[in-house]
């Protein structure tokens, strides 16, 4: 009989599967949008194609080590996904705090260029001087704004799923030794 609890053991594969199969699409989408594109790998900048492609590998990775530990139930390996789980809760809180703060940075009021309103700027894209000072910045396109808007619901939307999991393990670990303890 196994020491972990059989509906959380089938729960844990599933969703740990589900993140085996995401990574296992993303990585071609990635691969291929990459030979179609201009965008240079090496710009890290989010949420770009290198970022999606290292979340593939990590997701792949990191659900294939999970779907092992819950079928062998090991301490180690329940123990080491369980800290690669705080490791990567904590990058994506770091990751969406820094998209927040981007964002609160952003005043756009277009959404891809100035031509989208043809000869009519609304006021609201004029520069304007405050207390007598120079104009310093003019307002951007919106395109920034909704891809952090998407960058940081990601972040914090995985940030959540690796508490979740690392709860899950958490008391998985518990089962397994509490029923090593019986033993």
């Amino acid at each position: 009989m196994g020491k972990i609890n059989s509906p959380l053991k089938r729960v844990f594969i599933g969703f740990n599967s589900f993140f085996a199969i995401l990574g296992c699409t993303l990585i071609p989408l990635v691969v291929k949008r990459t030979a179609n594109s201009t965008q240079d790998m090496s710009n890290m900048v989010m949420p770009g194609l290198g970022w999606i492609f290292l979340f593939a590998i990590v997701a792949l990775g990191v659900s294939i080590l999970g779907i092992y530990a819950a079928c062998s139930e090991k301490v180690l390996m329940l123990t080491i996904f369980a800290g690669l789980m705080g490791i990567g809760m904590i990058i994506m809180m770091i990751f969406g705090i820094i998209a927040a703060v981007e964002r609160n940075q952003f005043k756009c009021c277009r959404i891809v260029s100035a031509k989208d309103w043809h000869d009519q700027n609304p006021d609201s894209c004029e520069c304007r001087s405050s207390r007598g000072y120079e104009c310093t910045s003019k307002p951007q396109s919106c395109r920034e704004f909704v891809q952090t808007e998407i960058t940081m619901g990601f972040c914090f939307g995985f940030a959540v799923i690796a508490l979740l999991g690392l709860l899950i393990t958490c008391f998985m670990i518990y089962q397994v030794k509490h029923n090593d303890t019986l033993s």
